[in-house]
This record gives C-alpha cells, sequence and structure tokens, in this order.
C-alpha cells in the first residue's frame, strides 16, 4: 500500500494553490478527497435533520384531534418494517464492499485512492445506518399501550425518538447511495475496455 501511495504521489504536480494537477495518472490529495465527499455526507444529515424537524410538525398539523397512541401504533407499524429492510440491506452493502476490494486487489488494473476512500466511508455509513436500524428495532420492541404507571409525555418522546431514528437511517442510506453509485462508475471506469 505505500508503494502505491507513493507512486500516486510521485504523479501528482502540485501547484501554488494547493491544488492536484493530473500528470500521468489519475490523482487526488487527501483533502481534496474530504472535500469531494463532504457534500455527499451533508446531504444526508440536511435530510435528517429537516425531516426530523418537518414530519412532527406535518403530524401535529394534520392529525391534531388524533391521540397520540393512535399516531404512535401507526409509526410503530411503518417502522419495523422499515428498520428491517433498512438494517437487512446496510449489512448486505457491507459484504458487497468485500467484494468490491477482492475484484480492486485481483485486477491486473491498479485503482486510485478514491476508490478505496469511498469504500471506506461507505462500509463506515453501512456499519451507522446498521446500527442505528438496530437500535430503532430495540426501541420498537417496547410494549405499547395506556398502562397506568406510564406518564403521558412518555408517547410524545417515543414518537420523536422513533421519528428521528427514521431520518437518520434515510439521511444516511440517501449519503450511502450516492457514495456506492459513485465508486460503482469508479470501478466501471478503470474496467471497460478501451
Amino acid at each position: 500500500m505505500r508503494h502505491r501511495r507513493a507512486a500516486i504521489n510521485a504523479q501528482s504536480v502540485t501547484l501554488t494553490t494547493g491544488m492536484t494537477q493530473k500528470s500521468t495518472g489519475y490523482t487526488m490529495m487527501r483533502s481534496q478527497s474530504f472535500t469531494s465527499r463532504t457534500p455527499v455526507l451533508a446531504i444526508g444529515i440536511v435530510i435528517a435533520v429537516a425531516g426530523s424537524l418537518t414530519q412532527p410538525w406535518l403530524v401535529s398539523v394534520i392529525y391534531s384531534d388524533t391521540d397520540v397512541l393512535d399516531i404512535l401504533k401507526g409509526l410503530y407499524d411503518s417502522s419495523l418494517y422499515f428498520g428491517s429492510s433498512m438494517a437487512t440491506a446496510t449489512a448486505t452493502l457491507l459484504g458487497l464492499m468485500l467484494t468490491l476490494l477482492s475484484l480492486a486487489n485481483s485486477s491486473s488494473v491498479n485503482f486510485d485512492e478514491r476508490l478505496y476512500d469511498r469504500v471506506k466511508l461507505i462500509s463506515l455509513l453501512a456499519v451507522v445506518g446498521f446500527l442505528t436500524s438496530l437500535l430503532q428495532l430495540a426501541v420498537l420492541s417496547l410494549p405499547l399501550g395506556k398502562f397506568p404507571s406510564v406518564p403521558e409525555y412518555w408517547f410524545k418522546v417515543l414518537y420523536y425518538l422513533i421519528n428521528t431514528l427514521n431520518f437518520v437511517i434515510i439521511g444516511t442510506v440517501t449519503s450511502l447511495t450516492i457514495l456506492l453509485t459513485d465508486a460503482i462508475f469508479t470501478a466501471i471506469n478503470k474496467l471497460q475496455p478501451g
């Protein structure tokens, strides 16, 4: 790996602005790699925050006369299927990243650092999505109903927690999809003939 990085660094020409220019091969400095993936992560964060704030407001406007327990039961059902499918999807993505690494290592084509950076980031986000889905499923295993010892505010706390977990998963999977598409395009561009 050191020889590959040294070869990549030897191929790059640093300008006075700190940018990297392509000379004999594709190269990308670490700071540029981070800058290029920051917007993708920001998209996921914006979706998670905006959804977590907007959806409860919409529910309060549309279903203002509905009991919070009824709203929570509807959210429970959909979140159960959503959390289960996202846990499965993110676990599958981890296996696919191992396959992509195997392809990159066994190929006669030398892949640049960008692909490996993307695989690392996709794997990290897949783990975050998987763990968030498991946390959501654990929260959804709590019994739901009117119990004498459960205070009324508990249902609102539970509603906001499940809603926030839903949108964190949605934001994570959105970022994962964009990064995965970029990694696939990078691999295709390197492996295609001609």
